[in-house]
């Protein structure tokens, strides 16, 4: 697994947020460039809820 460097407002947003919007732009943007399906972003978000 490679690991890349989230910029500032990405660690920002992760670090204080408590709710997370499949369709916010960062969201989308994150999930395009991690290569993530549909299917997979849905899976993501069901296995995160029950967190």
């Amino acid at each position: 697994m490679i690991e890349r460097p989230q910029s500032r407002d990405v660690r920002i947003a992760y670090e204080y947020s408590g709710t997370f919007v499949k369709d916010s732009p960062m969201m989308t943007a994150t999930f395009a460039a991690m290569g993530f399906t549909d299917e997979q972003i849905v899976a993501f978000f069901i296995v995160a809820s029950k967190i």
